[in-house]
């Protein structure tokens, strides 16, 4: 019988350390270009206490009670991952990390000649990104026309109705590129073709008078191209479009669409011509 009772006994004390028994959790933690991350937050969600970081070559281990953990990956500037995680035995767990993206402050100049939120300035403004120039394939004056309250009357452009009807004269709008007048000094009038569309960071448009700022050439309002600021790496940026127009419904206006081509025997041949547009640009 006190053999059999310390026999219980050794089988109950074996059975508690394989219980207590730690399993390991490892792996490498690497970002979208597979380079190793160092200090990534590892941590056990249920218990934050139980934790460690990634180290210079962006490995990490646990050491875990075998069962089910919620692992939580951390690291600022990127976006959190958790992972719920079963274990009995060591396991390896290699980790890819994106960065997180957040949409800035859109920093305008034109209202007040120095940098400042959009969100803080007291005029009517609005910004015309880039991005929504490149993405249709637009001309600037063509862009023009999806800033709400601004329509382009030919080249003519308006501002809340505020200009003439006069092609490419008084606008009464100020055209700017990086804070400098760009208008036809004869009549006042734009040249959408000079904007250098593939450079520009964004257009400010100020709807409504700016006299005090910028004297009488902006009583309808101003507009501001403001071009990319150079970067220490190399920036190369090519924009192209191209296609050709239909021929028109009303017969009486497609002379324009068809060629007459002269055979070397004299005779006449009516052929369909395509008209081509378009453009390119390109930044380095």
């Amino acid at each position: 019988m006190k053999k059999l009772s310390i026999l219980f006994t050794a089988f109950i004390l074996s059975s508690g350390c394989l219980l207590a028994q730690k399993v390991k959790l490892y792996g490498k933690v690497t970002d979208d270009k597979d380079t190793a991350m160092i200090g990534v937050t590892v941590v056990v969600k249920a218990n934050t206490a139980i934790g460690t970081i990634t180290d210079s070559v962006g490995n990490y281990l646990l050491e875990l009670d075998p069962g089910t953990h919620a692992i939580e990956f951390r690291y600022l500037g990127y976006t959190t991952r958790d992972f719920p995680v079963t274990l009995f035995s060591d396991k390896k767990m290699d980790i890819k990390m994106t960065e997180e993206g957040k949409e800035l402050d859109i920093v305008v100049v034109t209202g007040t000649k120095y940098e400042k939120k959009l969100s803080e300035e007291v005029v009517s403004m609005e910004v015309l990104k880039s991005s929504v120039i490149n993405q249709n394939n637009a001309r600037m004056d063509e862009a023009m026309n999806k800033v709400p309250g601004v329509n382009m009357l030919g080249k003519s452009i308006a501002i809340r109705g505020g200009s003439g009807f006069s092609d490419a004269t008084g606008n009464r709008v100020l055209a700017l590129l990086d804070g400098l007048p760009v208008i036809s000094p004869e009549s006042g009038g734009i040249i959408w073709d000079m904007v250098p569309i593939e450079e520009l960071e964004q257009v400010e448009v100020i709807k409504g008078s700016s006299s005090a700022l910028y004297g009488s050439s902006a009583l309808n309002g101003v507009i501001n191209l403001v071009t990319v600021n150079p970067k220490p790496e190399m920036v190369n940026k090519f924009l192209m479009s191209y296609g050709f127009y239909d021929e028109p419904k009303n017969k009486d206006w497609d002379w324009w669409w068809h060629r007459i081509i002269v055979k070397k025997n004299g005779k006449q041949v009516n052929r369909v011509q395509h008209p081509m547009f378009g453009n390119g640009q390109f930044i380095h």
